[in-house]
């Protein structure tokens, strides 16, 4: 059972560190931004067939296409398999959280994993429950804040 665990959190670790590398990639191609996983592996109840739901938010001032599909485009080449990303802006995600319960549920014990805009203590103060593990580079993961 404890070996279960530990596998089971070493995993997560592995999930987080790559989406943190990840977003570093896509921040250069888009600017600064904040990454955010979602979804079961934020929470740790992922299995064999769990995708990695990633949020990234970006500036306002970002050039974004309307529909959500064509907005994944800009760093499909960047994603690793398994990787379900969306995209939206500062802006956006700000009022479906003021509006919408089911937003506020998704991002639940989400962990921040770059925070480039400083969204975090933002999404904390609404009571989301959020993690952030951000540190220097992708070897900093090991400093949470």
């Amino acid at each position: 059972m404890v070996r279960a665990i530990e596998e089971r959190l070493r995993k997560r670790e592995e999930v987080i560190k790559a989406v943190r590398g990840f977003a570093l990639k896509a921040s250069q191609a888009l600017g600064p931004l904040t990454a955010i996983l979602y979804g079961s592996y934020a929470r740790g109840d992922f299995n064999l067939w769990s995708d990695v739901d990633v949020l990234l938010v970006v500036r306002d001032e970002v050039a974004l296409p309307r529909k959500p599909h064509k907005r994944v485009e800009l760093v499909l080449d960047l994603m690793p398999p398994g990787f379900e990303v969306h995209l939206v802006k500062e802006g956006e995600l700000r009022r479906a959280l003021a509006r919408r319960a089911f937003a506020r549920a998704a991002l639940a014990g989400a962990v921040v994993v770059l925070d480039q805009l400083g969204l975090a203590e933002e999404l904390r103060a609404m009571g989301l429950g959020v993690e952030v593990r951000q540190g220097e580079g992708p070897e900093g993961l090991d400093q949470e804040d």
